[in-house]
């Protein structure tokens, strides 16, 4: 007789709640936080030759073999921010970065842009208008005259430091647990500071339609200020800050502890869901994002009515919005199921490096942007001969000075006409004696014939 065959029982499967360090899952994404970094960094300075490009386009500078690029540039530039700000959750939910040192660092290196900026634009840009300007119009309308070519939406944005500083707080608001105040009840108060930085984002993209629409004319030291990411990327990580907080909140429910959940949050199975729930997060915002353009637009038209000018303007205030310009994040999605918070790099010194060369390379790019936009001023050809041969004489001048006549010169020069007079140069004025005492008349020779009269003989 044969045996009968026992059927395995599998043993129950966890929940997610139940999982630990013991128990945990073995897949691990390969990427950790200091790869997005890397990437996040090699985009800004893609931005920057993005940005190069765009002001070259708009100036009619910009070489035929360099138009194709614009457009590729500009789409690789609105990954930039969310590749930092994953960077910057990942730090925080593996517990290498606090969130007081996180915020300190954001702010000060925002702080320091908006220093570096302001001190650029008051030193160069205002100090060498001045230098050329006669005064007839003020140097910062001439400015403002530039900024528009640059930037016709009315406002540069730039300053990404910004927008890591808000999102870090809204987190900080959301998910922190004071301990001294703000505690019990009273932190339901605490929560509610989240609006601030919500607040600052959704009075920096109204700003930015009234710069738009002339209503409203900021000035240039303001631009470090504004914030670069568009509304909808603004939102995904408000989306994931919550989900942070809920899952908390969900994990506490089975008779966890608030120690329990850290140790959970280094788990495996956590990460996992994590980045799963960030790529369909980031497909959904994708998606919501093309929706609200179209939305946007369709609202701008109905206001403006089926008019010239809103044929012209269509779309316009959705793109200045930033509505649009979150839907690169769909192709992000992959990438985020190779991610993993708990994944450690290497060598944590290169995340201290990262920034310093991307810096570099960005002062190198716009050296070399000056250096070719040069030619476009049309200077004169300078002959080096007059440098490297003290004897040498330029054609046209003589040893002692210019050939130049007089005429020639004011022709040039027309403050020298206004410093000698007209008078003067028209050689009508009497000439006077030098001791400036009248000169006595003129007696006739005592030998002069007498005047005959007609009737004499």
């Amino acid at each position: 007789m044969g045996r009968k065959k026992t059927a395995v029982q599998k043993a129950p499967r966890s929940k997610w709640h139940e999982h630990t360090a013991e128990k945990d899952i073995r897949y691990r994404g390969p990427l950790n936080y200091q790869h997005f970094q890397i990437l996040g960094w090699l985009c800004i300075v893609v931005s920057q030759v993005g940005l190069i490009l765009s002001i070259g386009e708009r100036l009619g500078n910009l070489p035929e073999s360099f138009a194709g690029l614009t457009q590729p540039v500009t789409f690789l530039s609105f990954l930039s921010l969310p590749f930092l700000l994953i960077a910057n959750f990942a730090q925080i939910m593996n517990g290498q970065k606090s969130y007081r040192f996180l915020l300190l660092k954001n702010f000060g290196a925002a702080a320091a842009v908006f220093a570096f900026y302001a001190f650029v634009l008051h030193r160069y840009l205002l100090g060498t208008i001045d230098m050329v300007n006669d005064g007839t119009v003020p140097s910062m309308d001439v400015l403002l005259n530039i900024m528009e070519d640059v930037a016709p939406e009315g406002v540069l944005c730039f300053n990404i430091f910004v927008d890591l500083f808000l999102c870090t707080l809204v987190m900080f608001f959301l998910n922190y647990e004071p301990k001294r105040i703000f505690t019990g009840k009273s932190r339901f108060i605490f929560r509610a500071f989240a609006l601030l930085p919500i607040a600052y984002e959704v009075g920096s993209i109204a700003l930015k339609v009234l710069a738009y629409r002339k209503q409203v004319t900021v000035s240039p030291y303001l631009y470090p200020l504004f914030t670069v990411k568009p509304p909808m990327t603004f939102v995904l990580f408000i989306v994931l800050a919550v989900y942070i907080k809920t899952r908390e909140l969900r994990f506490r429910r089975h008779g966890k502890t608030h120690e329990e959940y850290k140790a959970f949050l280094n788990t495996k199975k956590n990460s996992w869901d994590f980045s799963l729930f960030l790529s369909i997060a980031l497909v959904i915002i994708s998606i919501a994002d093309i929706a609200a353009y179209f939305l946007a637009s369709v609202i701008e038209t109905i206001i403006l009515g089926f008019t010239e000018e809103a044929m012209e303007s269509y779309h316009s205030i959705a793109i200045v919005m930033g509505f649009g310009d979150s839907i690169p994040l769909f192709f992000l999605a992959p990438l985020v199921l190779l991610f993993s918070y708990t994944r450690e790099p290497r060598n944590k010194m290169i995340s201290m490096l990262i920034p310093a060369a991307s810096f570099a390379m960005i002062l190198m790019l716009y050296v070399e942007a000056i250096h070719q936009a040069i030619p476009m001023f049309g200077l004169p050809k300078i002959n080096m001969q007059v440098v490297t041969d003290p004897s040498y004489v330029p054609e046209g001048l003589s040893e002692n000075g210019s050939d130049m006549t007089l005429e020639e010169l004011m022709e040039i020069y027309p403050e020298l006409r206004e410093m000698m007079g007209e008078e003067a140069l028209s050689g009508d004025t009497p000439s006077e004696d030098v001791s400036g005492e009248d000169a006595p008349a003129e007696e006739a020779p005592a030998d002069t014939a007498p005047v005959r009269d007609g009737n004499d003989p």
